[in-house]
Protein backbone atom coordinates (compact mmCIF):
# COMPACT_ATOMS: atom_id res chain seq x y z
CA UNK A 1 0.00 0.00 0.00
CA UNK A 2 1.11 3.49 -0.79
CA UNK A 3 1.56 5.86 2.18
CA UNK A 4 0.93 9.53 1.44
CA UNK A 5 2.66 12.10 3.66
CA UNK A 6 1.68 15.76 3.52
CA UNK A 7 3.62 18.51 5.34
CA UNK A 8 1.12 20.49 7.39
CA UNK A 9 1.32 24.13 6.36
CA UNK A 10 -1.34 26.77 5.86
CA UNK A 11 -4.62 27.16 7.72
CA UNK A 12 -6.90 24.37 6.58
CA UNK A 13 -4.99 21.66 4.77
CA UNK A 14 -5.56 20.38 1.26
CA UNK A 15 -8.90 19.14 -0.01
CA UNK A 16 -7.74 15.49 0.27
CA UNK A 17 -7.26 15.93 4.02
CA UNK A 18 -10.60 17.70 4.52
CA UNK A 19 -12.44 15.04 2.52
CA UNK A 20 -10.95 12.19 4.60
CA UNK A 21 -11.88 13.99 7.82
CA UNK A 22 -15.44 14.58 6.58
CA UNK A 23 -15.79 10.92 5.60
CA UNK A 24 -14.57 9.88 9.07
CA UNK A 25 -17.07 12.24 10.71
CA UNK A 26 -19.91 10.91 8.56
CA UNK A 27 -19.18 7.29 9.57
CA UNK A 28 -20.77 8.01 12.96
CA UNK A 29 -17.88 6.51 14.93
CA UNK A 30 -18.03 6.96 18.75
CA UNK A 31 -15.11 9.39 18.36
CA UNK A 32 -16.76 11.26 15.48
CA UNK A 33 -16.33 14.64 17.21
CA UNK A 34 -12.57 14.22 16.74
CA UNK A 35 -13.23 14.59 13.02
CA UNK A 36 -15.53 17.62 12.87
CA UNK A 37 -14.55 20.66 10.81
CA UNK A 38 -13.34 22.68 13.81
CA UNK A 39 -11.11 19.85 15.02
CA UNK A 40 -9.80 19.32 11.49
CA UNK A 41 -8.57 22.92 11.34
CA UNK A 42 -7.09 22.77 14.84
CA UNK A 43 -5.36 19.43 14.22
CA UNK A 44 -3.92 20.60 10.91
CA UNK A 45 -2.26 23.60 12.59
CA UNK A 46 -0.76 21.40 15.36
CA UNK A 47 0.51 18.62 13.12
CA UNK A 48 3.91 18.32 11.53
CA UNK A 49 2.70 15.78 8.95
CA UNK A 50 -0.54 14.14 7.86
CA UNK A 51 -0.45 10.54 6.63
CA UNK A 52 -2.94 8.44 4.73
CA UNK A 53 -3.26 5.10 3.04
CA UNK A 54 -5.94 5.88 0.50
CA UNK A 55 -9.43 4.75 1.55
CA UNK A 56 -7.95 2.68 4.42
CA UNK A 57 -6.67 4.95 7.21
CA UNK A 58 -5.22 8.30 8.18
CA UNK A 59 -3.45 9.94 11.12
CA UNK A 60 -1.32 12.91 12.01
CA UNK A 61 1.97 13.59 13.74
CA UNK A 62 1.29 16.25 16.39
CA UNK A 63 4.03 18.54 17.68
CA UNK A 64 4.59 18.26 21.45
CA UNK A 65 7.81 20.26 21.82
CA UNK A 66 10.67 17.74 21.94
CA UNK A 67 8.10 14.96 21.35
CA UNK A 68 5.78 14.09 18.48
CA UNK A 69 2.54 12.20 19.06
CA UNK A 70 2.25 9.70 16.24
CA UNK A 71 -1.03 8.03 15.25
CA UNK A 72 -2.76 11.26 16.33
CA UNK A 73 -6.46 11.14 15.35
CA UNK A 74 -5.78 7.65 13.95
CA UNK A 75 -8.79 6.53 11.91
CA UNK A 76 -9.41 3.28 10.06
CA UNK A 77 -12.40 3.18 7.77
CA UNK A 78 -14.88 0.55 9.02
CA UNK A 79 -14.44 -1.87 6.14
CA UNK A 80 -10.74 -2.23 7.09
CA UNK A 81 -11.07 -2.50 10.88
CA UNK A 82 -9.91 -5.32 13.10
CA UNK A 83 -10.07 -5.50 16.88
CA UNK A 84 -7.61 -3.63 19.08
CA UNK A 85 -5.55 -0.49 18.57
CA UNK A 86 -3.06 -2.07 16.16
CA UNK A 87 -5.71 -2.85 13.49
CA UNK A 88 -3.76 -5.67 11.92
CA UNK A 89 -1.36 -4.61 9.21
CA UNK A 90 -2.45 -0.98 8.87
CA UNK A 91 -0.54 0.49 11.81
CA UNK A 92 2.35 -1.92 11.26
CA UNK A 93 2.67 -0.67 7.69
CA UNK A 94 3.02 2.94 8.77
CA UNK A 95 4.80 2.78 12.14
CA UNK A 96 8.30 2.71 10.59
CA UNK A 97 7.51 5.82 8.54
CA UNK A 98 6.15 7.65 11.59
CA UNK A 99 9.17 6.78 13.76
CA UNK A 100 11.65 7.66 10.99
CA UNK A 101 9.94 10.96 10.22
CA UNK A 102 9.76 11.89 13.93
CA UNK A 103 13.45 11.29 14.41
CA UNK A 104 14.28 13.21 11.22
CA UNK A 105 12.61 16.34 12.66
CA UNK A 106 14.41 15.74 15.99
CA UNK A 107 11.30 14.67 17.89
CA UNK A 108 10.87 11.68 20.20
CA UNK A 109 7.80 9.75 19.01
CA UNK A 110 5.08 8.71 21.41
CA UNK A 111 1.65 7.17 21.05
CA UNK A 112 -1.31 7.40 23.39
CA UNK A 113 -4.68 5.74 23.91
CA UNK A 114 -7.57 6.87 26.11
CA UNK A 115 -8.82 5.04 29.15
CA UNK A 116 -6.98 2.87 31.63
CA UNK A 117 -8.99 -0.18 30.48
CA UNK A 118 -7.39 0.07 27.00
CA UNK A 119 -3.84 -0.24 28.38
CA UNK A 120 -3.55 -3.88 27.29
CA UNK A 121 -4.44 -2.87 23.72
CA UNK A 122 -1.55 -0.41 23.75
CA UNK A 123 0.81 -3.05 25.19
CA UNK A 124 -0.13 -5.50 22.41
CA UNK A 125 0.26 -2.84 19.73
CA UNK A 126 3.69 -1.84 21.09
CA UNK A 127 4.82 -5.47 21.05
CA UNK A 128 3.77 -5.78 17.43
CA UNK A 129 5.34 -2.48 16.41
CA UNK A 130 8.60 -3.31 18.21
CA UNK A 131 8.85 -6.51 16.17
CA UNK A 132 8.86 -4.53 12.89
CA UNK A 133 10.51 -1.18 13.69
CA UNK A 134 13.62 -0.72 11.57
CA UNK A 135 15.71 0.79 14.33
CA UNK A 136 17.47 -0.16 17.52
CA UNK A 137 14.88 1.96 19.33
CA UNK A 138 11.80 0.31 20.78
CA UNK A 139 8.59 1.64 22.31
CA UNK A 140 7.91 1.17 26.02
CA UNK A 141 4.57 1.74 27.74
CA UNK A 142 5.03 4.19 30.60
CA UNK A 143 3.39 3.62 34.01
CA UNK A 144 0.25 5.55 34.89
CA UNK A 145 -1.89 7.91 32.84
CA UNK A 146 -0.77 11.22 31.34
CA UNK A 147 -2.78 14.33 30.57
CA UNK A 148 -2.23 14.90 26.84
CA UNK A 149 -4.09 18.24 27.05
CA UNK A 150 -2.51 19.84 30.14
CA UNK A 151 -4.87 22.84 29.90
CA UNK A 152 -7.84 20.49 30.40
CA UNK A 153 -7.02 18.08 33.27
CA UNK A 154 -10.67 17.78 34.34
CA UNK A 155 -11.60 16.01 31.09
CA UNK A 156 -11.10 12.28 31.68
CA UNK A 157 -10.58 11.74 27.92
CA UNK A 158 -7.34 13.71 28.20
CA UNK A 159 -5.82 11.17 30.62
CA UNK A 160 -4.19 8.54 28.46
CA UNK A 161 -1.82 5.59 28.44
CA UNK A 162 1.43 6.53 26.73
CA UNK A 163 4.27 4.64 25.07
CA UNK A 164 7.46 6.50 24.16
CA UNK A 165 10.47 5.45 22.18
CA UNK A 166 12.97 3.86 24.58
CA UNK A 167 10.66 4.65 27.52
CA UNK A 168 11.76 8.29 27.40
CA UNK A 169 10.05 10.17 30.27
CA UNK A 170 7.52 12.69 28.94
CA UNK A 171 6.90 16.09 30.47
CA UNK A 172 3.12 15.81 30.91
CA UNK A 173 1.05 15.70 34.10
CA UNK A 174 0.86 12.09 35.37
CA UNK A 175 -1.30 10.13 37.74
CA UNK A 176 -1.10 6.50 38.82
Amino acid sequence: MNITRIKCTGKHGPEEFRNLYKRAYDVGDPNKENYNETDAKLSWRQWIYFYSIQDVMFCGMRDYGKFARIFDRFFIFPEHRKTGLHHASHSVQIVNKLVKDSLEVYKIPFVSIQERRKRNSLIRAVEEWNSVINTTHKFEVLPGLYCTVPDNPDDERCWQNIATLNGQPIDLPMRE
